[in-house]
């Protein structure tokens, strides 16, 4: 299917970009936070994820957008948001509103450009929609992993700032091919 859709070969890299800077932003920083010169606890670090429930609330508002001005536009908007979270995050983890400010821009963005981008490929073929979808969501977890994979590697080796930033290029890049 990948070969012959043109349009799903690009809602599945649009979508696995954004869950890689996901997974890899989440998991950085919860390793970041839980070293010095932070050494939150789990409990502490646990409540940053409330942060995320923007991207619930932005759901519902979502579709409705997405049918008025289009998946690209929806798409587009939503990764300028997220990446506007990762370079605020980037800019350092030491006051607890920017921290949280970033999350939940950055979880709003995902969170909407992923309905957006699922309507495209329901879009593609609304009678095979669960084969695309299937498609689509195995190479999204899978790249998702990587940036699970990856999160400690570079950030003991890059740092905070340079992980957030690659998260931020990710998005940017999700962007662009979402505008597509």
């Amino acid at each position: 299917m990948l070969l012959r859709r043109p349009g799903l070969r690009r809602a599945v890299a649009t979508g696995a970009l954004w869950y890689f800077a996901f997974n890899l932003c989440w998991i950085a920083l919860t390793l970041a936070l839980a070293r010095p010169p932070h050494s939150l606890g789990p409990a502490a670090i646990g409540l940053y994820s409330l942060a995320g429930l923007l991207g619930f609330a932005a759901l519902p508002y979502t579709g409705r957008l997405t049918d008025r001005y289009g998946p690209r536009t929806v798409i587009g908007v939503s990764m300028a948001a997220a990446a506007a979270g990762t370079a605020l995050l980037a800019t350092g983890l030491d006051a607890p509103w920017r921290t949280a400010l970033g999350l939940a821009l950055f979880d709003a963005g995902c969170f909407a450009a992923q309905a957006a981008n699922q309507s495209r490929v329901i879009a593609l073929d609304p009678a095979r929609s669960g084969s695309l979808s299937s498609v689509y969501l195995v190479v999204y977890f899978s790249v998702g992993a990587l940036g699970t994979a990856v999160a400690a590697p570079l950030l003991d080796t890059l740092g905070w700032q340079a992980t957030s930033l690659t998260a931020t290029g990710a998005l940017l890049l999700a962007a662009a091919l979402g505008r597509r």
